[in-house]
């Protein structure tokens, strides 16, 4: 049985994945595919609809064989209301590894910053705003990720020096400080006309979780979110966040499964 996406949903395909891409990223459409492609070589499918095609797997094979001749990864991101209802199978049939499973959460972007308000942290935390062209404050944003994704770090401060040097507005990323360490990071970016603004980024050192840092940080996005316009906010939502997240205003809207295909390293 094929499940029908919600007038949300509905609106976040057609203004987050299907819609532009925030620079450097360059937007690739097909009939029933939408591919995002950065300059470093990333590269994503972020949409697809082959619930009407003749022969879904005759077109997940042509962009994995596209891929395999340009010797690049990709990374086919799926949501539960995608179509066909059994994508997931096909694309491991067609050599894609799927990998962690994530949780698409949405909350309007006022109630979060009404739920966070009053967010109480321990002494002697601030919070400042990443100046991507600062080479302190990119320090202060990589070394938070070293210390929790190291295997991200590099990527995770290219992408957010990327979206600044593009566009200054489309993206903002904070860095809450404990004395004089940074101990997490939070970043938020939006495509300009979007009514949703995306969350993401977020890490917290082990040592300093459960001090109310991720509500701070939170509240921030959220607030900087309002006044670019945005009226929703988005989150691709692990284990740990979720419940936190849902507690705070975020509904569950389906699993998002990324499904990797990496030339030459196929699943059979």
């Amino acid at each position: 049985m094929t499940t029908e996406p919600n007038d949300l949903l509905a609106s976040f395909d057609r203004h987050e994945r299907r819609g532009p891409a925030l620079p450097p990223v360059r937007v690739e459409r097909t009939a029933r595919t939408i591919r995002h492609l950065e300059p470093d070589g990333g590269a994503w499918i972020v949409w697809s609809d082959l619930a009407g095609a003749p022969d879904p797997d005759a077109v997940i094979a042509a962009e994995r064989d596209r891929f395999a001749r340009l010797g690049r990864a990709v990374e086919w991101k799926t949501y539960a209301h995608d179509r066909p209802s059994d994508l997931g199978a096909r694309l491991r049939a067609a050599g894609f590894v799927p990998e962690e499973p994530e949780t698409l959460l949405l909350a309007p972007a006022h109630v979060v910053v009404a739920a966070t308000v009053a967010t109480d942290t321990a002494p002697g935390v601030r919070l400042r705003r990443v100046a991507p062209d600062h080479e302190d404050d990119l320090a202060a944003y990589r070394a938070v990720h070293e210390a929790v994704w190291p295997e991200h770090a590099a990527s995770v401060v290219g992408r957010l020096r990327g979206l600044h040097d593009a566009d200054p507005g489309a993206a903002a990323g904070w860095v809450a400080w404990v004395d004089d360490r940074p101990v997490a990071t939070g970043t938020m970016a939006r495509t300009p006309g979007s009514p949703f603004a995306t969350l993401l980024a977020g890490a917290t050192v082990p040592e300093a979780r459960g001090s109310g840092l991720y509500r701070r940080l939170l509240h921030a996005r959220a607030r900087h979110a309002l006044r670019l316009g945005a009226r929703w906010l988005a989150v691709d939502a692990g284990p740990m966040s979720r419940p936190i997240l849902e507690r705070l205003g975020f509904h569950d809207h389906g699993r998002t499964t990324p499904y990797r295909f990496v030339p030459d390293r196929r699943v059979d």
